[in-house]
């Protein structure tokens, strides 16, 4: 991303969400926590003015991401590395794979960061030391 690479993740969501119109953000903001919710608010509010290069090249990236994560959870991953480098050329499919395989990684565990204190230790409690400090990895610090 050329001007764009100086925008920041939650700047980029607040564009996303600003261009795809109130209602569809509304869905959006369904699946978030409160608290990103409050800090994707409060982006959207100190949102100004983008120049439209920029906004083309944030949505853009958005779209890539999106039928990225579709390719590879329609098709699999052999199918989605073919689609995408013949989309998008080898050295571009190689970068979205990787953000998009981050992603896939990480939701295995996501249940952690939601999970009471509580029911994470009745979890926990008969497991294996390598266990425990995998899903403890996870976990939110508080």
């Amino acid at each position: 991303m050329s001007e764009g690479g100086n925008i920041s993740n939650m700047q980029r969501a607040s564009l996303v969400l600003s261009s795809i119109g109130a209602e569809n953000a509304s869905l959006v903001f369904k699946n978030f926590s409160d608290d990103e919710i409050e800090k994707l608010t409060l982006e959207v509010a100190k949102n100004d003015y983008w120049p439209m290069e920029i906004v083309e090249e944030v949505l853009n990236d958005f779209y890539e991401l999106c039928l990225t994560q579709k390719v590879i959870s329609e098709g699999g991953v052999d199918y989605a590395r073919e689609v995408l480098e013949k989309a998008f050329g080898q050295q571009q499919a190689a970068a979205l794979f990787e953000k998009i395989t981050k992603q896939l990684k990480t939701k295995a565990f996501s249940f952690v960061r939601k999970a009471d204190y509580k029911n994470l230790l009745a979890i926990v409690q008969n497991e294996h030391p390598q266990t425990i400090a995998l899903i403890l990895s996870y976990a939110r610090s508080d």
